[in-house]
């Protein structure tokens, strides 16, 4: 899991842990109903009803969501955009799914009610959502029916039988106010786009997309030169299916990659279901490329038998900074209370640093007809999710090498022959294969345009436009190469771009050192607006974050008198900017990671003790460690010496101000900085010094510290070990305990003011330019006290060294050791005698 859950001891320091109202007042009633609308679903129409189901069906997931008040909604509002924006002391700081909870779900007391109606009714409750803003249970048809006053019945549709609520559920008039409805009264389950094969042909004689291939083309060769391969995070994979491992396991053997099975989780309370044809080849895509563009990653499939509770389940777990969702179902075939839920459930990612991912569709323009249609004859629509303004859709193009020579003749290691990036136009191979096969995009109709859509290119509409970004796509020309069913597929569709492009984003993540980076689609539309970022395709420099795409189209042939049908044709072209085909265009994933680096503002989350690593305040000469996010440099930068030889106080062009004074640095990261505290604040003792980082010219909002004359603290090397040094030179530890008699040096640091006076970042170079604490210093072994024989500077200023003698009173073994300055302990840490 990417975020860490806080202790309720931090919380309550923090302030963040407040009461929550409780919006059912006394006992509810479930005599008293109403009924929740907008929970039909669309294809539950009269003509299509077989009748009831049996009372026995098994509903085994429904889910019960729940709103935010106006008041929760209106702050959630600001959050997000806070978290995106540079200036605010929110900018990048996210929530846990507890505090998400305590800020905007429903109180305890309002979960535990709803939880004993539904146990009540004869229900089983699987689980509440840490969040607080949803509850799954399961039952018979006929308990749902009794317990929400519905009705379920048989739908012949497409000739497939679904079954579905006949009705609008009805809840207890009490919890009406924030219900927004219900998920899993139904079987309708959204599919993946199709994704077209291309006609068996000898795979090797043709242009198709290897690792390395992509590698090449959307530029993370760079990238992984310096390391960024994914290490240490987690992308989630989203299915509604089982996998045979075995199939990626042959993909990395084919191509040389490195065996890195991903972690299977089956959601809490799920019904595994099995192997689901169509459903397993798209995760098999969806796996494959993910690790093709991130292959050191973790890769968590997050699976069930209906994708909508896998993705619940994985934003409300945040099991990874990074979703890849390749599902979608057109906008008009949504119900209200799916559409307002599913948004919630972004919003919430968002809030988490959660970015979502998902494909804009295979059909072009026309979202609602099926992929092996000939002729739309259902009208002009987009996809959701990928049209919810917190989820970044991704569409898809085709490689035009034209009379360019960008294929070598042969493969090399990893499969590749591409030898650059290729020119790109929108994908449309609907009149190449006799079906429709293009680009989803277009004008959604349930979300308006978000403030951030704003780029060249972008209508004046107040509408949410789709997609946001696009990769290749087409099946036809230089199609993926995969494995399913243990046999090379060539695929295509924006299922396979939109996991290649959720690889780009966790390699973002990792460079950047963040636990997240949330809704991107702000700060992409922002670069596209930004002369230099974008070029055209047909043009590109060794700059551009984008590709811009401006030829082809996702237009598509259509019934006359169908909405959006003009001469005989529906959809869009592409053009110069923005355009509702492919987006802000393609991505350079080194130059996009980039300029993602180079727009992070540096936040403060914590300032620590850099020995006891807890907050105890800022003494003069500390070494303390500053934690947070785009502090320094994505490859960490150690100590160097200034021209006068002292510590410098600039590394990497990072700077720590205390109180306008730069700290000598010692190590600086993207995410922690190890500092000096200038001496000067020996006159603050007892009041607040503000500490502020700047990087590269960039500056973090200050967060306020206290000073304190001394704040001693004893290097831990792990396992409360303290940083001990024998009379012999060797570390001491269990296997190298010292004797009862001898002298130990014992490392720390929050001396305090020393005399003579300390200067910022002194290396002093002799015995006779060490300085010597002005306040007392002790040491207790256990409860015997140790001789001092030394205590002062070590190698440099603020690095602590004290030498003392081991008790001969002492009992051998692991013996606790507590430095104390001026009165003031430090924490217990352990060493060993003999």
């Amino acid at each position: 899991m990417f975020a860490r859950a806080l202790s309720i001891g931090m919380l309550l320091q923090m302030g963040l842990f407040a009461q929550q109202a409780d919006r059912i007042r006394g006992r509810l009633d479930p005599a008293h109903f109403v009924a929740i609308t907008g929970n039909i679903h669309p294809k539950a129409r009269l003509e299509n009803d077989r009748g009831h189901v049996s009372p026995n069906l098994k509903l085994d997931y429904i889910t019960l969501h729940l709103k935010p008040t106006p008041a929760q909604q209106a702050d959630l509002d600001q959050l997000l955009a806070d978290q995106q924006n540079h200036a605010s002391p929110n900018y990048h700081r996210w929530l846990t799914p507890e505090q998400y909870a305590d800020r905007f779900g429903a109180s305890p007391s309002d979960i535990a009610q709803i939880v004993e109606w539904l146990q009540g009714q004869g229900l089983t409750v699987i689980r509440t959502a840490r969040g607080r803003n949803f509850v799954v249970f399961k039952g018979t048809a006929a308990m749902v029916e009794a317990a929400l006053h519905v009705e379920i019945h048989n739908y012949l549709v497409d000739g497939e039988m679904h079954y579905a609520n006949a009705n609008e559920p009805s809840v207890p008039a009490a919890i009406r106010a924030f219900t927004i409805g219900f998920f899993g009264l139904d079987d309708f389950k959204l599919k993946p786009p199709a994704r077209t094969v291309k006609p068996a042909l000898n795979y090797e004689n043709l242009h198709v997309l290897g690792p390395a291939d992509l590698w090449v083309l959307y530029d993370t060769l760079p990238l992984y030169t310096h390391g960024w391969t994914g290490s240490g995070m987690t992308l989630a994979v989203i299915g509604q299916s089982n996998v045979n491992l075995s199939d990626m396991e042959q993909y990395q053997a084919d191509f040389g990659l490195v065996k890195n099975d991903p972690v299977k989780m089956l959601i809490p309370g799920g019904t595994d279901p099995g192997i689901v044809s169509g459903d397993s080849g798209e995760s098999d895509l969806d796996l494959e490329m993910a690790d093709t563009i991130a292959p050191n990653a973790e890769i968590l499939f997050v699976y069930s038998s209906n994708v909508g509770n896998s993705v619940a389940y994985a934003i409300d777990a945040a099991v990874a900074p990074v979703i890849s969702y390749s599902y979608a179902g057109c906008e008009p075939n949504q119900t209200s209370g799916g559409v307002a839920a599913t948004q919630k459930l972004a919003q919430q990612a968002n809030a988490q640093g959660q970015t979502w991912l998902a494909a804009s569709g295979d059909v072009g323009a026309a979202a609602c007809d099926s992929p092996s249609s000939s002729v739309s004859s259902k009208g002009i629509a987009v996809m959701m999710p990928a049209s919810i303004p917190e989820v970044t859709g991704v569409g898809g193009t085709t490689f035009n090498e034209g009379i360019g020579d960008y294929w070598s003749t042969t493969n090399l290691d990893f499969g590749d022959s591409a030898l650059s990036y290729i020119p790109e136009i929108s994908w449309n191979d609907t009149a190449a294969v006799g079906h429709l096969s293009s680009s989803g995009g277009g004008m959604s109709i349930w979300f308006p345009k978000p403030v951030w859509q704003s780029a060249p290119g972008v209508q004046g509409i107040n509408v949410r436009f789709v997609p946001d970004v696009s990769l290749s796509a087409s099946p036809q020309h230089d199609p993926y190469l995969t494995v399913e069913g243990g046999a090379v597929d060539l695929v295509g569709g924006t299922s396979a771009s939109t996991p290649v492009m959720a690889g780009i984003v966790l390699l973002m993540n990792q460079y950047l050192g963040a636990n997240g980076l949330g809704n991107i689609n702000p700060e992409l539309y922002a670069l596209a607006s930004t002369t230099g970022n974008v070029c055209n395709t047909n043009s590109p420099t060794s700059y551009c974050v984008f590709h811009d795409i401006t030829s082809g189209s996702n237009l598509i042939p259509c019934v006359a008198g169908t909405s959006g049908c003009v001469g005989g044709y529906l959809g869009y072209a592409a053009g110069p900017g923005y355009d509702m085909v492919t987006g802000l265009g393609s991505v350079d994933a080194t130059n996009l990671t980039l300029a993602f680096y180079a727009a992070i503002s540096p936040s403060i989350t914590q300032i620590q003790n850099g020995a006891s690593f807890v907050n105890n305040g800022l003494s003069p000469g500390l070494i303390f460690t500053v934690k947070g996010s785009g502090l320094g440099p994505a490859i960490a930068q150690g100590l160097e010496l200034n021209g006068a030889g002292n510590i410098s106080n600039i590394l990497s062009g990072v700077q720590v101000f205390v109180n306008g004074t730069a700290a000598p640095l010692l190590y600086v990261s993207a995410t922690q900085i190890n500092a000096v505290a200038p001496y000067e604040i020996s006159s603050m003792v007892g009041q607040k010094v503000n500490v502020q980082v700047v990087n590269n010219g960039i500056a973090s909002t200050s967060v306020s510290e206290s000073v304190v004359a001394t704040s001693p603290a004893i290097f831990n090397l792990g396992n409360n070990a303290a940083a001990v040094i024998n009379q012999d030179g060797t570390v001491n530890g269990a296997s190298n305990p010292a004797a009862r008699g001898s002298y130990v040096a014992i490392y720390a640091t929050g001396e305090g003011q020393t005399t003579p006076p300390g200067i910022d970042g002194f290396v002093p170079a002799s015995v006779s330019a060490l300085s010597r604490p002005n306040a007392g210093v002790s040491v207790f072994m256990d409860q015997f006290p140790a001789t001092v024989l030394y205590a002062g500077t070590a190698s440099f200023d603020g690095f602590f060294q004290v030498n003392v003698t081991v008790p001969t009173g002492l009992t051998p073994g692991s013996v606790p050791v507590t430095l104390t300055v001026g009165g003031v302990s430090s924490p217990t840490l352990n060493m060993y005698v003999k």
